[in-house]
């Protein structure tokens, strides 16, 4: 689940939830991997580590994630970079704060022109 929220005065107010992103779990690691191994070829190495793990109910301790072999970046489980959000950020970008579409108001997310 991903909540974005805003304040409810743009710069200060209450916070304010809009519309959750909600995907599968499983479906959004395999994703992930997919994109890793097949889309990001041009890495060193493409190589996702999978967890063993097979039990319910992990302690604090037990290696259960999935991982990439080399990662120096980590960038290895930023879900957004995969392309699998992007139609949800872009409607949350239109979304109009204020008359103003989000996007606007975001550093870095576009400019208007």
């Amino acid at each position: 689940m991903v909540y974005p929220w805003f304040l409810s005065e743009i710069i200060s107010g209450a916070h304010r939830l809009a519309v959750p992103y909600a995907e599968l779990a499983r479906y959004v690691a395999e994703h992930r991997n997919h994109h890793w191994e097949a889309v990001m070829t041009h890495r060193k190495s493409d190589l996702v580590v999978r967890s063993t793990w097979d039990r319910p109910y992990p302690s604090k301790a037990d290696e259960i994630l999935d991982r990439a072999a080399k990662d120096s970046g980590r960038n290895f489980g930023r879900i957004a970079r995969t392309g699998l959000m992007d139609d949800f950020v872009n409607a949350a970008g239109d979304r109009l704060l204020s008359g103003i579409p989000a996007k606007y108001w975001c550093y870095g997310m576009g400019r208007p022109g």
